[in-house]
């Protein structure tokens, strides 16, 4: 029987984090707008980076202040990074669970729904909108490194269709 009170811990994250983005959306485009208004609006490069940098830093310090987050069976977000436009995911994972003693199977297995998951999920759509590169490294229960999948900004694009 699954313990309700893990289960609701599991999921507690994900409003928090689609509120987050939301509120960043939101002063993103509030300060865009209100640049333009005031007659001095400048591209993105000039107003928006250091902006934007911040914010980010702020959206992986909030997730950190949450974590850990047990995911599934297998996979536990231990922490987040963000610097020079790249954000970081850091799990734990069990990968004995799969089975495999081959992590690079293992990850070729995992890249294609972790790049859809970037692609597609509307949670990550602010790193796709902004451009943001992540990447996703998984530990082993030691905290030892075990592989990292990236997804880079565009990819999505040349997954399209």
């Amino acid at each position: 029987m699954v313990d309700q009170t893990t289960n609701k811990s599991k999921h507690r994250w994900v409003p928090a984090i689609a509120l987050v983005f939301a509120l960043l959306v939101a002063a993103i485009f509030g300060k865009i707008i209100g640049l333009g208004l005031s007659g001095t609006f400048a591209p993105r490069q000039e107003v928006n980076d250091e902006f934007i940098d911040e914010s980010l830093k702020e959206v992986s310090n909030q997730i950190n202040s949450d974590c850990p987050i047990v995911l599934d069976k297998t996979t536990t977000l231990v922490s987040s990074q963000y610097y020079n436009s790249t954000f970081k995911y850091i799990y734990v994972f069990d990968w004995e669970a799969y089975g495999t003693e081959n992590l690079t199977d293992l990850q070729e297995k995992l890249r294609p729904g972790v790049v859809n998951y970037y692609c597609t999920n509307p949670n990550m759509s602010l790193f796709r909108e902004l451009e943001v590169a992540v990447y996703y490294t998984y530990l082993d229960k030691n905290k030892n490194h075990l592989f990292e999948i990236s997804v880079m900004p565009g990819e999505c694009k040349s997954n399209e269709g």
